[in-house]
């Protein structure tokens, strides 16, 4: 009955560490490939704190993937329009599509802000591991790497067993709200 509890426990320790590994490599690739670059960008060029320039730059990634999310069934929608022709009273005009794109512009900017301000916690989790690791490991991917598998396995540790409803509240921002 114990080992049962302990395998059972030690199983899934094992799947949310791998499951932390596989969510990690796009977040890595995100991180390493462009939001250092903006960090970078917003610290030394344009003379921000690191906490302003953390904040622009996660805001813009995020901006850009809830950009992707929210208007990429919009896109799809519009392959599948030439189906058929809808009747005069049904049909969208230009000025109605264009003012729904920018609404959706503007909640996107909204929802934006708050994703960025949900994530500076984490970046600075991120940035201290990353400096913990600087004595240890003199290489800087391994250390980005590390970090935000440190990250990730704490998040994904929140957002299942802790904070499960920030998942359909967030989609529902996304698309609803």
């Amino acid at each position: 009955m114990v080992l049962d509890i302990l395998g059972n426990f030690l199983f899934s320790l094992a799947s949310l560490v791998w499951t932390s590994f596989w969510y990690c490599i796009p977040i890595f690739l995100i991180v390493f490939l462009v939001g250092r670059r903006l960090h970078g960008f917003w610290r030394e060029k344009a003379g921000r704190s690191w906490l302003q320039s953390a904040f622009l730059s996660s805001y813009l990634i995020v901006f850009v993937l809830l950009i992707i999310a929210f208007f990429f069934p919009v896109w799809q929608a519009f392959q599948d329009s030439s189906i058929g022709v809808p009747p005069p009273e049904l049909r969208v005009t230009p000025v109605e599509m264009g003012a729904q794109f920018v609404l959706g512009l503007f909640r996107m900017a909204v929802v934006g802000i708050l994703f960025a301000v949900l994530l500076l916690p984490l970046i600075l989790l991120g940035e201290f591991v990353k400096d913990w690791l600087k004595t240890r490991i003199p290489n800087i991917w391994p250390r980005f790497f590390i970090a935000v598998w440190v990250v990730t396995f704490i998040l994904v540790y929140l957002l299942l067993f802790w904070l499960s409803w920030v998942i359909p509240g967030l989609i529902y921002l996304i698309y609803w709200a």
